[in-house]
């Protein structure tokens, strides 16, 4: 026996005796190893002797790790070679004999489970620590052996076997053990140091083994082995942190950029991010910024079955929104610069189930109010929303194919936001009246979602698929109880909807705010302002107007339990449009007389009720029209006692429209132009009188002014027009009006020069060229060159169609 510090000459002869004889000495050589550890009683010399005639000759006391990990990559590349091949310095290498080593690794674990059971292994064996975790990897590298058995057939088997070969040897050493209510690891604070080598050792075998196991065919690599441990092991309550951290540091250097997690590896890193292990949750951030996530997935999507696909593409899908929801790990989250990335995926392959499931596992952990800050860049939610709008079918397919259940998803996606958006004004009321631009931009954002997805369809398919997603969008009405939240929300929609006047979704939003809605004034302001809308384009072509109310019509469906409402509320808000629109649809179906009498003595109602304001004009005409079709087929009938009361209320409204002998209006234009003082503008502008010089004495105007009215100012021209065809006289002292700016005028100080500067200023000119680009209808909102009304001119003012040009 070789006692601490004995004869060199017996160490010699120690070693020579092993390098002749080897391995046939090679049980009589692990007994000596183990009891010598266990008495004290070998050298480090001795071990490093040891460990020479086992093939690592360049070792000694003093090696640091990069040189112990040199040295064991080279013994594990000559383990590859066949056994005739192989180059050692004993005779013959302790890996041609593979079961020795496997009982030898099985006998150590064996050994220190029962030792570490009640000592502290660490303090137990002290200095020889070091040697024996170069012995105990150089056995472990002696393994990899077995892979030359069959070189033709790469069983994933033999990578089973070398794994927990070496998980075993290793684990007395390394990993914690519950003891009654708490772990215990094997070391204590002072060992740490030792401790940390005993891990640099394992990770050392983890590397050496993954690299050489590239290329072979195996379904789960060592490190998704690692890993699965990892998770068993660490990812529980009550382990002390630097503990744990001494595992994380060691291992974190590991080949994980070559790391292909399979499901059940996706699974485990799901139940890390939903543990409240903070240190088990930055240890998987770090590896995941090295995982080639999108490589992995385009990968798998070649080569593996659809059903696998689709189950790990669930799980990442997982592990993106636990991991995106997690502030603290948001900045080093590898895929928030990666969802373009993330469209390449075959995410189609995920159910509608899938799809529901992922939804409901971020909604569950994600604060509604989150939604409103979408936009912001250090919002966590930003990065989950935008790849869940992905997986939701919700953005343009980068092939631009619609898969089956596309519409279902995206319908799913709107659904759970919806609600929970409506959750959040519930419990967030009062800070969102406080900062409402916020709110107003959300159902617009989902419109231009909705739109941008939409548009890939066939036209004659758009209003299928667009009217359940819409439905969902402006359904948020209802589910608002807070009349400021209502209004700030419908204003948003009536933004957008008038921004957008080519949008597939106009009638989409149109029908459903006619058949969903239950507040009717909400419902009415809709589709006014998508029938408005509609018609604020270029028309090529008069026919296009039928066409156009031809499929609101379609759209137009009232129900029958809301309709007495629905036309209160359009004559409240002057929707004159909807009204049309329901006449177009009503009068064909009324064939009585009574019926087309209480029909026109209701609409005669409806006008009556209405206030006509300027840009209201063009529109209201159309129920006059209709007004006018009734009479005619009541007048065939021989009602004439209804059409002549009817026809007097009809010439009574038309002096409204009258301007002050100008041309400015649409009745203006076909020749009803009169002096009145009953104008549109008067009653919508201005609010004070319009004069003229018949109807008031101008002296008791004047009395206080210092520059006295003088009508004939009116007959003088300025930029090529006479004043009386722009300004106006007011009932008030030293003011007159320009009709063209919609503005007072103060000439009392300066007179006539008063009224030339303001006809002769930029402001002024720029006015007047507006409404001459806009003449064909005031307040169309749309430049009409042809001079066509935009609605469609009604039937019974053709006749002076040629008027339109003066």
């Amino acid at each position: 026996m070789l006692v601490t510090g004995g004869c060199c000459v017996l160490t010699g002869h120690f070693r020579i005796t092993l390098l002749e004889a080897f391995p046939e000495f090679y049980e009589d050589t692990v007994s000596f190893v183990l009891e010598g550890m266990e008495k004290n009683r070998i050298s480090l010399s001795v071990w490093y002797k040891i460990l020479h005639c086992f093939g690592c000759s360049t070792l000694n006391e003093k090696s640091s790790i990069q040189e112990i990990e040199s040295a064991l990559k080279k013994y594990a590349e000559n383990m590859l070679l066949p056994p005739d091949q192989q180059i050692f310095v004993s005779g013959q290498p302790i890996g041609s004999n593979v079961k020795e080593v496997l009982l030898t690794l099985e006998r150590f674990h064996q050994k220190f489970m029962n030792k570490r059971s009640s000592h502290n292994i660490y303090e137990v064996y002290g200095l020889h620590v070091k040697p024996y975790g170069i012995f105990l990897a150089v056995l472990c590298h002696s393994m990899l052996s077995i892979l030359n058995e069959n070189v033709n057939q790469r069983e994933a088997t033999k990578i089973s076997q070398l794994w927990t070969s070496l998980h075993r040897s290793f684990y007395p050493w390394l990993h914690p053990a519950r003891k009654e209510t708490c772990f215990i690891f094997p070391w204590c604070d002072e060992e740490l140091d030792s401790a940390r080598f005993m891990f640099q050792m394992f990770a050392i075998c983890l590397r050496n083994f993954h690299n050489k196991f590239l290329g072979y065919n195996c379904e789960k690599c060592i490190l998704s082995y690692f890993w699965s441990s990892y998770v068993e092991i660490y990812v529980i309550p009550g382990l002390r942190h630097y503990s744990v951290a001494l595992c994380h540091s060691e291992c974190l250097n590991l080949p994980w950029d070559q790391f292909h997690p399979n499901s059940e590896d996706l699974e485990g890193m799901c139940f890390v991010l939903q543990s409240n292990l903070l240190e088990s949750r930055d240890f998987l951030a770090k590896i995941s910024l090295k995982i080639p996530w999108i490589e992995i997935m385009k990968s798998i999507s070649e080569t593996m079955s659809p059903e696998y696909v689709r189950n790990t593409l669930v799980t990442l899908g997982k592990l993106l929104i636990i991991s995106g929801l997690d502030v603290s790990l948001t900045k080093s989250n590898l895929h928030q610069n990666n969802l373009k990335a993330l469209e390449e995926l075959s995410w189609y392959l995920i159910s509608v189930d899938d799809t529901e499931g992922l939804l409901q596992l971020y909604y569950s952990t994600s604060d509604p109010i989150n939604l409103l800050y979408e936009e912001l860049q250090n919002n966590s939610d930003v990065y989950v929303l935008q790849f869940l709008k992905i997986v939701c079918c919700m953005v343009v397919s980068p092939s631009g194919v619609d898969y089956p259940h596309s519409n279902a998803k995206r319908l799913l996606y709107l659904h759970k936001y919806i609600s929970a958006l409506t959750t959040c004004i519930s419990d967030k009321k009062e800070p969102i009246l406080k900062n409402p631009e916020k709110l107003q931009k959300v159902l617009p954002s989902l419109f231009t979602d909705i739109e941008k997805v939409i548009a890939s369809e066939k036209p004659e398919q758009q209003m299928t698929y667009a009217l359940p997603l819409v439905n969902e969008v402006i359904g948020f009405l209802n589910k608002i109880t807070n009349p400021k939240l209502e209004s700030l929300v419908l204003d948003s929609i009536l933004l957008w909807l008038k921004a957008n006047p080519r949008s597939p979704l106009l009638l989409p939003c149109l029908q459903t705010a006619c058949r969903c809605l239950n507040q009717m004034t909400s419902a009415v302001m809709i589709v006014e302002c998508c029938i408005t809308t509609r018609f604020n384009t270029d028309l090529h072509h008069p026919s296009e107007v039928h066409g156009i109310w031809q499929l609101i019509l379609t759209c137009f469906q009232i129900r029958s339990s809301m309709l007495d409402d629905f036309i209160h509320a359009c004559v409240n808000k002057n929707a004159f449009l909807t009204l049309y629109c329901y006449l177009l649809d009503k009068i064909p179906k009324t064939t009585s007389s009574e019926s087309k009498k209480m029909l026109l003595m209701s609409l005669t109602d409806w006008i009556n009720r209405c206030e006509v304001n300027e840009n209201d004009e063009a529109k209201s005409l159309l129920l006059w029209d209709k007004v006018l079709e009734l009479s005619v087929m009541l007048a065939n009938e021989d009602n004439l006692q209804i059409v002549k009361t009817t026809l007097s209320a009809f010439c009574r409204k038309l002096s409204l429209f009258g301007e002050d002998k100008s041309s400015d209006g649409f009745l203006g234009a076909v020749g009803f132009g009169r002096s009145s003082v009953l104008s549109v503008k008067r009653m919508a502008s201005i609010h004070t009188d319009i004069v003229s010089c018949s109807s008031v004495d101008i002296r008791e105007i004047n009395k206080q002014a210092k520059n006295p009215w003088r009508w004939e100012w009116l007959e003088k021209q300025a930029e090529g027009i006479h004043l009386y065809e722009i300004i106006r006289k007011l009932n008030k002292c030293g003011a007159c009006y320009c009709i063209v700016c919609s503005k007072e005028l103060a000439y009392g100080s300066r007179g006539f020069v008063a009224l030339m500067d303001h006809v002769k200023s930029a402001k002024h000119k720029s006015f007047l060229q507006t409404r001459k680009e806009h003449f064909a209808l005031p307040g169309s909102g749309d430049k009409k060159e042809n001079g066509e009304t935009p609605y469609g001119f009604p039937p019974a003012y053709t006749p002076f169609g040629t008027c339109l040009s003066l």
